[in-house]
């Protein structure tokens, strides 16, 4: 499809940031920018918030986790948006899961395929599969029924996998596989390599 590949590293300070994805990343989710004035004690209590971006993932799959603390960082840090992750939460129950896809624009659900689970090795790797997990299946639903933007992200060594991971996902969810190709992003060492937008 012509995508180019943008490799996001550490720049000088004072560097210009004016990356494609990085606008369009951006623009998908504010508008205006829902960044945050003054200090963290005088910001609402959690279920009054809003966000710009939720991540939902697995926390089962390492490679899952990784790339949802380096995309949460390269949004907040190079984009300036607000993004509901788990573990930056103070409350992670299923309520606050629900008011944060509700309460977000866009949801990015990285899509991750059968793994083994380091805290539990002994489970079905299948059962650790993204459209295997009852929440993120939960945190999905609660996107479409909220009619949020949803765009899948895989990592881009699983391109090949992408048909195989759409496969696990239930019938009512199966139209993610019709919204475009995934965004494929590669974590390295201080870096986050996302495709370039088309001009």
């Amino acid at each position: 499809r012509g995508l180019g590949r943008l490799s996001v590293s550490r720049r000088p300070a004072g560097a210009a940031c004016c990356d494609r994805r990085r606008r369009s990343m951006a623009a998908l989710a504010r508008q205006p920018s829902l960044v945050r004035q003054g200090s963290w004690d005088d910001e609402p209590p959690q279920e009054e918030q809003t966000w710009d971006v939720f991540i939902g993932h697995s926390r089962r799959s390492a490679h899952a986790v990784m790339l949802a603390e380096a995309i949460y960082a390269y949004l907040t840090a190079r984009c300036g948006v607000t993004v509901w992750l788990d573990v930056k939460m103070a409350d992670r129950s299923e309520a606050a899961m629900e008011h944060g896809v509700r309460a977000s624009r866009c949801f990015l659900a990285i899509v991750t395929g059968a793994c083994v689970n380091a805290d539990r090795p002994d489970d079905d790797p299948a059962g650790n599969a993204y459209f295997r997990r009852p929440y993120c299946l939960k945190e999905l639903r609660w996107a479409a029924e909220a009619a949020k933007p949803i765009q899948p992200i895989v990592r881009a060594e699983d391109k090949q996998n992408i048909g195989t991971f759409l496969e696990d996902a239930p019938d009512d969810l199966q139209f993610l596989g019709g919204i475009g190709e995934p965004l494929r992003a590669r974590v390295q060492p201080h870096s986050l390599s996302l495709p370039a937008s088309k001009p």
